[in-house]
């Protein structure tokens, strides 16, 4: 009979064992789906940026040559109907040419430095003489960007790049390849840490919101490799930035845990931060 009771006790415990093992898991990987989707959702605003950016500064060139354009015809009229000289519009046009192409360079260089973002230097196109068509890979126009066309309709023609929809010119997209594979949204978190890589960021001397910004990005890089354990030296000052880092902090989905560093190692002048694995 005691040896009965024994084994039941036994079975309750294993499987309460099994039950806590069980949601242990299933919160690990619920915390792995946040951390995908926060760092794709990063990712989209980021290219939304450039995307941005870029808009304003090619309707600032236009703008520009726009005005230039009417100031020389309204010089002309002054001058008894004379035309607009051939050398001054071509320069304009040329200048206008060459803030585009500046615009076109920087996007490049600025895609590169966004881990997994579109592509800094588009590969040669393999079909340069036709038309895109719906399924072929292309990079549109001005913006450098590599998308899928998703429909053709007369001269316009709408591209996916990255899951955003961009409406544009036949005429200017390039065509680089046939049909792309289907593609998943996938962030990797099983990263090698990148060559040179900070175990710590130095505050002392920014303001409180400057500090922030720089810290939300010192935690983004650190998330995305092997870096568990980080530092923000803070010093003691008046404890404002202190304060102001420790609730920022408090919220942080990426941080289990934080506090101040041993005194052997900057004591309160110093955060310690474990970082979620």
């Amino acid at each position: 009979m005691q040896s009965l009771e024994h084994d039941k006790r036994l079975a309750s415990r294993e499987r309460q064992m099994l039950a806590e093992a069980t949601a242990k898991l299933r919160s690990r990987e619920e915390d792995l789906k946040n951390r995908e989707e926060m760092l794709r959702k990063r990712l989209d605003q980021k290219i939304d940026e450039r995307l941005r950016e870029a808009r304003r500064e090619i309707d600032a060139v236009v703008g520009r040559l726009k005005a230039r354009t009417e100031t020389m015809a309204t010089q002309a009229e002054r001058a008894a109907a004379r035309l607009i000289p051939t050398g001054e519009t071509g320069g304009a046009r040329a200048d206008a040419r060459a803030a585009l192409d500046a615009i076109e360079d920087r996007l490049h260089r600025s895609a590169a430095a966004v881990p997994g973002g579109a592509v800094a230097a588009p590969p040669a196109p393999t079909e340069p003489s036709r038309l895109a068509i719906a399924g072929d890979r292309v990079v549109v126009g001005a913006l450098g960007l590599e998308g899928v066309v998703l429909s053709v309709g007369g001269r316009d023609a709408e591209v996916d790049v990255r899951g955003k929809r961009l409406r544009a010119r036949v005429s200017d997209l390039r065509v680089i390849g046939g049909p792309a594979p289907t593609a998943t949204v996938r962030v990797n978190v099983d990263l090698q840490p990148r060559e040179g890589l900070l175990s710590e960021l130095n505050l002392i001397g920014s303001n409180v919101d400057d500090a922030l910004v720089r810290a939300e990005k010192f935690l983004d890089d650190a998330s995305i490799t092997e870096q568990r354990t980080v530092r923000l030296i803070h010093g003691y000052g008046t404890g404002q930035l202190r304060r102001a880092l420790a609730e920022w902090l408090k919220t942080h989905p990426f941080v289990a845990s934080y506090g101040p560093a041993p005194g052997d190692k900057g004591g309160g002048g110093v955060t310690i931060v474990e970082l979620k694995e």
